[in-house]
């Protein structure tokens, strides 16, 4: 039994990433065949006729085309990666906050309203928002909810009830919070500017040209260099629309885990709490 459900975790653990290697892997191998079919073709039906002392000019142009075009790529991937590491952790550090806040109020004077409304919001945000956030939008309920438990926490570090030490905790997560949610707003729209879109297209399609003009002799091994060109090629542009908007849905989309798995920790722990407090003392129980 213990060995079934080791396996079953190993497999809903590694699903995801196989997945989106085989999507990868497909999609880079698939325009890179197509493309080196149509290459080979058009070189077969358009003969340029461009002498070699013209190739070897023409090879300086493409060579420092393709190398900016290589530093503009590699800039934008190492920057839509460190994007979606970041939306990874202001997930956990919203995540985190609110499970602080919920922890806490616990010790709070008339604390258990702040503890349904943070229940509340982490329900929303995992079952409501989470599918609305695949569309770049947000759900204006959590956002609600989210000013409720606001308020009500600092209606209560007010009160002037409560320890002072932990009223800071509170507020300090709170604010933790509220910056983490409007960091993972900003995170819905895509990273890229339509600008840097035109510029990849235009040094990436130069790029290309200019290797249909630098044929060699040699068919195989042109197959095989254009191949490869065009496989690195595909590959890094795929990267970069499956990291981009890391809560799209789809490519390297960030999950709702987290917030899933806070769900059903406070709405057991509630459960569990309440069930305490309508249970009668020992003293009130009847002898048998």
């Amino acid at each position: 039994m213990q060995r079934r459900s080791i396996v079953r975790y190993a497999g809903e653990y590694l699903s995801a990433p196989m997945i989106e290697l085989v999507k990868c892997l497909s999609f880079s191998l698939g325009v890179s065949l197509v493309a080196t079919w149509l290459l080979k073709l058009l070189r077969r039906r358009v003969r340029h006729g461009m002498e070699e002392g013209s190739q070897s000019l023409l090879a300086n142009f493409v060579s420092f085309v393709a190398t900016l075009f290589a530093f503009v790529l590699a800039f934008v991937i190492a920057n839509l990666w460190g994007i979606y590491n970041q939306a990874g952790r202001v997930v956990r550090q919203e995540a985190s906050g609110l499970r602080t806040i919920f922890q806490v109020s616990a010790q709070f004077h008339s604390g258990e309203r702040l503890q349904g409304l943070v229940r509340d919001y982490v329900h929303c945000v995992a079952v409501d928002e989470w599918p609305v956030m695949t569309k770049g939008e947000y759900s204006p309920k959590a956002e609600r909810l989210k000013d409720s438990v606001w308020h009500e926490a600092l209606d209560l570090i007010e009160s002037g009830k409560n320890n002072p030490v932990l009223a800071k905790g509170v507020f300090d997560s709170l604010l933790q919070v509220n910056s983490a949610r409007h960091e993972r707003m900003g995170m819905l729209d895509s990273s890229i500017h339509p600008l840097l879109w035109v510029g990849l297209g235009i040094t990436g399609s130069s790029t290309l040209v200019g290797f249909f003009f630098l044929g060699i002799k040699q068919k195989k091994a042109q197959l095989i260099l254009d191949f490869l060109v065009l496989l690195c090629l595909s590959l890094n542009m795929y990267l970069m629309v499956a990291l981009d908007k890391p809560f799209s849905g789809t490519g390297f989309t960030l999950s709702e885990k987290p917030f899933t798995t806070l769900d059903e920790q406070l709405t057991s722990e509630l459960s569990s709490s309440s069930g305490k407090r309508l249970a009668p003392s020992p003293a009130m129980r009847s002898p048998e």
